[in-house]
């Protein structure tokens, strides 16, 4: 590693990655840390990607419907849900997105993301592309909340439950999970997230993981399970892969 500091949208996850260490609960200020351009019934908000074929975090601003939820201004269905049936294309200035397809405004190399999200919402030319879900290994929002309802998807799908699981790249991750919802939809929605490493555990953002890009996934709603997960190889810390799963 050399001495020179990350670029800006690198820089953007490391600080979020740090106030959820930290336990903070509250966005201090969402025009600097996720909100883009608004309209009258959606918003861009910034997402980030790990995308097939891409060796480092990738920053985009999504177009979301607004959702009536109390409490939350910002708030919408959850990402895991968008990526897994995205909604209808849209038309840029590259032309329109092909069904199934997600059309997202990205920001420049150098540029702070606090400085995007403004020129986003000044109406500034942004750069666009459009996206497909099928090349999106995991994805993560920067709220410091859910901007949906979560008592909702407790009451359609019943409570979490922890998960291990292990990607197609050797990562092993945990964290909690529906168990009804770890059998539908193209991504798997896992919070309280943490990454085992051979170094150590590392702290995650909630991540959206394609299911087709896990090689094994179980549930650890029983002590014998637990302790047998503990033992097999594909979930054990040193067998991991040690790389960052947000490639920073």
């Amino acid at each position: 590693m050399s001495g020179k500091a990350p670029p800006p949208h690198v820089a953007h996850v490391h600080e979020h990655l740090e106030r959820l260490s930290s336990g903070i609960t509250i966005t201090m200020d969402e025009h600097t840390v996720f909100l883009g351009a608004e309209e009258s019934s959606h918003f861009w908000e910034l997402i980030g990607l790990r995308l097939r074929g891409v060796p480092t975090v990738v920053l985009a601003a999504l177009r979301f419907q607004r959702h009536d939820l109390p409490g939350e201004e910002y708030s919408r269905e959850s990402l895991a849900t968008y990526l897994s049936s995205p909604p209808a294309p849209l038309a840029t200035d590259l032309g329109a997105a092909r069904a199934g397809e997600i059309s997202a405004y990205l920001p420049r190399w150098s540029e702070t993301i606090p400085n995007f999200l403004a020129r986003m919402r000044a109406g500034v030319d942004t750069d666009a592309v459009h996206l497909s879900p099928e090349m999106v290994q995991v994805a993560f929002d920067f709220r410091a909340g859910n901007p949906f309802s979560v008592d909702a998807i407790r009451r359609a799908v019943g409570p979490m439950t922890p998960h291990v699981l292990r990607t197609a790249d050797g990562h092993v991750l945990y964290g909690l999970a529906h168990p009804a919802a770890a059998s539908h939809g193209a991504f798997l929605a896992l919070t309280h997230a943490h990454q085992f490493t051979p170094q150590g555990k590392i702290t995650l953002p909630p991540l959206m993981v394609r299911r087709d890009y896990l090689v094994a996934l179980l549930p650890l709603a029983h002590e014998r399970t637990r302790l047998a997960a503990s033992n097999w190889s594909p979930f054990l810390p040193a067998a991991a892969n040690p790389e960052h799963i947000l490639h920073i």
